[in-house]
């Protein structure tokens, strides 16, 4: 949180919301610390209708162009006592401590749609999931808008049974196999490769 360092010095900003001010930034903290599971989906439902009013992803015109969903989870290190910590994966700091946060971005308008925390333990196979049901709510993606809707996802969600139930649920899929010896499998049939002509390390088959 940089409430002291960039919100409050802002007061262009305050007087666009028609404040004159901003709380001090451990009156936020005591402030979100108080609050309970039913004001955070109080807040939950409040960033939805603002998005909505506000944003270009939720007016995507779908007739148009395809919608692009990126899925992931950013590992973050925190301190032990810290809500949702445990020992997990954080890139290039081993034994430590932290949370995960699952990100839906909209990705042709840089926009986050959905940012939900999660145990620093949690795969992205896991979350995948609420993840993808969250999104639906906030743009309210109904059959005809997921079918002209990619989502793209890394390797840790794109087992069959996930990728089943994406594809049941009508969108696109660009994903990696989760299985590496299904992979290697797949490679070991080819026939015919053929370099890319934008990238010579790079083949096709």
């Amino acid at each position: 949180m940089e409430a002291n360092k960039r919100v409050r010095p802002d007061r262009g900003l305050q007087r666009a919301f028609g404040r004159s001010g901003c709380a001090e930034q451990s009156v936020i903290q005591e402030t979100l610390d108080a609050c309970t599971s039913e004001n955070v989906k109080q807040m939950e439902e409040a960033l939805a209708v603002i998005y909505r009013q506000h944003s270009q992803g939720y007016r995507h015109p779908y007739d148009r162009r395809w919608q692009i969903l990126d899925i992931d989870l950013t590992g973050r290190p925190c301190g032990p006592k810290a809500a949702f910590a445990t020992p997990g994966y954080f890139s290039r700091q081993r034994n430590r401590r932290g949370r995960q946060v699952g990100y839906v971005v909209a990705t042709l308008y840089e926009e986050v749609v959905v940012q939900q925390v999660f145990s620093g333990n949690e795969s992205l196979l896991k979350v995948l999931q609420p993840l993808v049901e969250a999104a639906e709510s906030v743009l309210e993606l109904d059959e005809a808008k997921r079918r002209r809707t990619i989502l793209r996802i890394d390797a840790g969600g794109g087992t069959v049974d996930m990728v089943n139930w994406l594809l049941k649920r009508g969108y696109q899929l660009h994903c990696k196999d989760y299985s590496g010896h299904r992979a290697e499998k797949l490679a070991a049939s080819v026939q015919e490769w053929f370099t890319d002509p934008e990238d010579p390390n790079r083949q096709f088959g």
